[in-house]
């Protein structure tokens, strides 16, 4: 059903945005490994999730990502 949305939304074919990095993220979900994860998510963020932040916050809209998460992660989870 996913694959069938996906489909239908490169084609304009759905009232929204379609974005062509942003589905490259979701189908494949690069690793950035150069970026060691912080002390303070260790406890409860896998490294490949940290790896994954690293190549998400590339995209437009979740540059602060990673930031935000070390800032917030105590209080937030």
């Amino acid at each position: 059903m996913a694959l069938i949305t996906f489909r239908l939304m490169q084609k304009g074919l759905l009232d929204c945005e379609y974005d062509q990095a942003q589905m490259n993220f979701l189908v494949y979900c690069p690793l950035t490994m150069d970026v060691p994860r912080p002390s303070s998510l260790k406890d409860w963020l896998p490294e490949s999730a940290w790896f994954a932040i690293q190549s998400l916050i590339k995209l437009e809209g979740f540059e602060q990502f990673s930031t935000h998460l070390e800032k917030e992660a105590p209080r937030r989870f």
